[in-house]
């Protein structure tokens, strides 16, 4: 029997789109946000995320190093919000993490090492923290994904937006699994 062509999208046919830098910028910025949101300390409230003209989630306060160091499960919270946009292009594109991907969070927690040992073991637990991260990821996946799809969109979004679309995945899922 012949081969017949296939209505069906081949292989090939969605490249285009999965490795357009602004598609893997807003995936970068919606996993940094969604994470974010998802830690109720306020220096890690997302005030907007911007796609255009130059990608950045702006969070509320900057963090002080003093905080960092005295409380470890904020120190590891910052830490995975800086690995988010690296979990996510690792989750939906398969990218490899190169070190200047890693050296913000490095740096947070060398800043944070109060004793040698633990700046010894930095590349360890951030090989663990950017695991967790990839873990919180794929549980609010969703999320990413909405919130990615309207920073394609709209190209900005504030802390009201994207609480609401948050939300609204979130509603749909209770629906539909219970």
């Amino acid at each position: 029997m012949p081969d017949l062509p296939s209505p069906l999208l081949q292989p090939g046919d969605h490249e285009p789109i999965l490795t357009d830098p602004e598609t893997r910028a807003a995936y970068a910025m919606a996993a940094r946000a969604v994470l974010a949101g998802k830690y109720p300390r306020a220096p890690l409230r997302v005030v907007t995320a911007r796609l255009r003209p130059t990608p950045e989630v702006r969070l509320a306060e900057a963090v002080h190093s003093q905080a960092l160091r005295t409380n470890r499960a904020f120190l590891e919270e910052v830490v995975m919000v800086e690995l988010a946009p690296l979990g996510a292009e690792q989750i939906k594109f398969g990218a490899e993490g190169t070190a200047d991907s890693l050296e913000r969070a490095r740096q947070l927690l060398l800043s944070a090492a109060q004793h040698d040992d633990e700046a010894l073991s930095v590349d360890s637990y951030l090989t663990v923290l950017l695991a967790r991260t990839r873990g919180s990821l794929r549980h609010c996946w969703p999320e990413v994904e909405v919130v990615a799809l309207a920073l394609i969109e709209r190209g900005v979004l504030d802390e009201v937006e994207i609480a609401h679309r948050v939300r609204c995945v979130q509603g749909i899922r209770s629906v539909t699994l219970n």
